[in-house]
């Protein structure tokens, strides 16, 4: 992870026309992530806000209605709409624009159910991707993100779900604490 610290040009005379304190600096922070690992906190991110909305409007508000006056503009919701448009942006370059409508509609899905998906899944995708040169990401990105979504529909993806699950009950342990034979990330990572 990386700080920086950018000057942000507020000089003591916009503090004084204001009539307010400002830092002179702001903090970014950076870090990097494996794409499925975004993918999926995309698709969190977009329940976390259902979940949200669902709380702030009452039991009864409907997911379809975003233009309710008590969830429209809020902050919290912008903020992480925000970091969820510079991500797309990210998979926009990569992917052709017939793609890329797909791989949007596949994110904003309603019902995907993603807090059952186990982490060494999760884990799983990251060293696939890891193991592909740049053009088989590019080409493989909209077939993950649809294995992603539709991961409780993949037989495959069930049957390593409840392997893990034996696994957590066997060894009476939490599953980001399995180590997998041929699952482990390599000690350095060329982003």
């Amino acid at each position: 992870m990386k700080i920086l610290r950018r000057d942000n040009g507020i000089e003591d005379i916009h503090m004084e026309y204001h009539g307010e304190i400002f830092p002179r600096v702001n903090i970014h922070y950076s870090c990097n992530i494996m794409f499925p690992e975004m993918i999926l906190n995309m698709i969190a991110l977009n329940e976390l806000i259902g979940l949200y909305k669902r709380k702030v409007n009452g039991k009864k508000y409907d997911f379809e209605l975003e233009t309710d006056t008590r969830t429209a503009w809020d902050a919290r919701i912008a903020m992480v709409r925000m970091l969820q448009a510079q991500f797309q942006r990210a998979v926009g370059r990569v992917l052709s624009p017939t793609s890329f409508t797909r791989w949007k509609n596949l994110v904003h899905r309603k019902n995907i159910d993603i807090h059952r998906m186990k982490s060494p899944l999760i884990d799983n995708h990251n060293i696939s991707w890891l193991e592909m040169d740049r053009e088989q990401r590019e080409k493989k990105l909209l077939t993950l993100t649809k294995r992603m979504v539709e991961y409780s529909r993949d037989p495959d993806q069930e049957r390593y779900s409840r392997i893990i699950s034996d696994a957590v009950e066997e060894y009476d342990c939490d599953e980001t604490d399995l180590a997998f034979p041929g699952i482990e990330y390599p000690e350095e990572i060329n982003w």
